[in-house]
């Protein structure tokens, strides 16, 4: 007789065991001189039936100086574009971000750059997706520049995730920035609902989204300028 829990889990073993994301923080764990001695499955999650979107892992862990469990939340790469748009007509410069609810944070309504997941193995491809699918703007890959060499880790404590960062420079007149304001985005078949914003880009650090702050200083840094 079947044991429809025990189908599961093991349907969430293969499903962690076979994905890329899985398999990248595994091999970095090596890389780092870490020992995976075992991990057991938590809670698995998939969006099409076939790829791993994010997993719940506990995990047993060893050093060279001692051996510990963890739990680990496997979420893989991700992409996190700043758009700056010059206004042509006052000078200023502006980010456009986008408005949604995020339940992690109690369901407040936040503005944050528009980011995703990366799809595939090409994290500037995924930006370019990101930026049609959240702002409608159709962007070629080489337009958008990278603001760190390697991605940033978002959490080192029990989450894997590291985020590309990139930018995008656009000189454009007010209408543009008018037209924008307020606009409904987002993929509605991956429940995204979203209202497009601009805004100042020497308000964006105050967002209360950890990316927003970082991002600014960032494209600081990128062009030796600060928003003021």
């Amino acid at each position: 007789m079947r044991d429809p829990e025990r189908d599961s889990l093991k349907d969430s073993e293969r499903l962690v065991a076979g994905s890329p994301k899985f398999r990248r923080w595994r091999d970095k764990l090596k890389e780092n001189g870490v020992t995976l001695h075992g991990y057991r499955v938590l809670a698995a999650i998939s969006r099409d039936g076939q790829n791993l979107f994010s997993a719940l892992l506990d995990c047993d862990l060893e050093t060279s100086d001692s051996r510990v469990t963890r739990c680990m939340f496997i979420r893989g790469e991700s992409v996190s574009v700043i758009p700056a748009v010059r206004c042509s007509d006052d000078g200023d410069w502006y980010a456009l971000m986008v408005e949604q609810h995020r339940f992690g944070a109690g369901g407040t309504l936040t503005q944050e750059f528009p980011s995703g997941m990366v799809e595939g193995d090409d994290p500037r491809a995924s930006a370019v997706k990101e930026l049609r699918e959240e702002l409608g703007l159709v962007v070629r890959p080489e337009e958008l520049q990278p603001l760190t060499r390697e991605p940033l880790v978002l959490c080192t404590s029990m989450v894997d995730e590291t985020v590309h960062f990139f930018y995008l420079i656009l000189d454009r007149p007010r209408a543009f920035l008018d037209g924008l304001e307020g606009r409904s985005a987002g993929l509605a078949a991956e429940h995204e609902y979203i209202r497009i914003r601009v805004q100042r880009m020497r308000d964006v650090a105050g967002n209360l989204n950890f990316l927003c702050p970082t991002g600014v200083k960032l494209l600081e840094r990128a062009l030796g300028r600060m928003f003021l």
